[in-house]
């Protein structure tokens, strides 16, 4: 009896489901991963205009800006970061104390959807 060396048919066709199990669990993971880059970038940048907002806010507040720029009291706006534009919305409340407010920033992608980020600071402005 002659015995042959090589692979049975039924052994490469094992062999090839598993490498095309593998190669698609890889190709998940890299997908989930690209998602997720995006989604923490967008993130990132929203939370970066949401910040610029407050920092705003904290200059007016400590009368640090130009006397032109003062006065502007914004609730609503865009604003340019990573090459696109990312839309935000202010809402200001008082909160316990005398002349103590809490300034909340939402910033989405786009006018409908500000809730990409969302940041709060709270600051005492004194009355004029």
């Amino acid at each position: 009896m002659k015995r042959s060396s090589g692979f049975t048919l039924i052994e490469v066709a094992v062999a090839l489901a598993i490498i095309a199990w593998v190669l698609g669990s890889a190709i998940f993971v890299v997908s989930q991963y690209a998602d997720e880059r995006l989604r923490m970038r967008d993130k990132f940048l929203a939370s970066q205009v949401s910040w610029n907002q407050l920092m705003d806010q904290y200059l007016k507040a400590r009368q640090w800006l130009p006397v032109e720029r003062r006065g502007l009291n914004e609730e609503t706006g865009e604003e340019k970061q990573g090459g696109r534009i990312w839309y935000w919305n202010m809402d200001v409340k008082a909160a316990m104390g005398k002349d103590f407010y809490r300034y909340q920033i939402n910033t989405g992608p786009s006018r409908d959807d500000v809730s990409t980020a969302s940041q709060f600071l709270y600051l005492v402005v004194p009355s004029q």
